[in-house]
């Protein structure tokens, strides 16, 4: 089995490699490190709701940050990684640390996705509130993508609250 591992205020992430060995993590940055940018490398965002805290994450290291704390409908969050190396079919773990407040979203989740995001696995529902951080896992088989390409999303689709 190899790992995904994402940590999230919303969610601080996992490395990804060519050729890896069984837990080892497959994601690009994903501790969040941003150095002089205001953003993690290796990482795009969307929503105007979607931030980065550069000491809020766990053991002090780097936050991503959905907050819609007014309740505003609609609001929409993406932090987005492409090019995933991973194979259709074998089983992988995605594991993240959330701290939540007030969160409720329609559909949610720290995903790996297939071409088109017709299919998706890992972590599909976040919690509404966490005293802490809370770490989460999810094993699961991966999706076929037609063309071989995944991407990695931690997301929020009509969310409030903060996570």
């Amino acid at each position: 089995m190899k790992a995904l591992a994402a940590l999230m205020l919303v969610v601080a992430t996992g490395i990804a490699v060519a050729a890896v060995d069984v837990g080892d993590n497959l994601l690009i940055n994903g501790s969040f490190e941003t150095e002089q940018l205001g953003f993690p490398m290796f990482w795009q965002k969307s929503g105007e709701n979607t931030s980065y805290g550069a000491t809020g994450g766990p053991d002090g290291g780097g936050a991503v940050i959905f907050s819609n704390p007014d309740g505003l409908a609609g609001v929409r969050a993406t932090c987005r990684q492409q090019d995933l190396r991973v194979v259709g079919g074998e089983t992988y773990k995605m594991s993240t640390w959330v701290k939540a407040e007030g969160f409720s979203s329609r559909h949610c989740g720290v995903i790996v996705h297939n071409n088109g995001w017709y299919q998706e696995g890992g972590i599909r529902s976040l919690p509404e509130t966490t005293d802490g951080w809370e770490y989460l896992e999810q094993t699961f088989e991966m999706p076929q993508s037609e063309n071989g390409a995944y991407g990695v999303a931690i997301f929020a689709v009509d969310y409030t609250g903060e996570i």
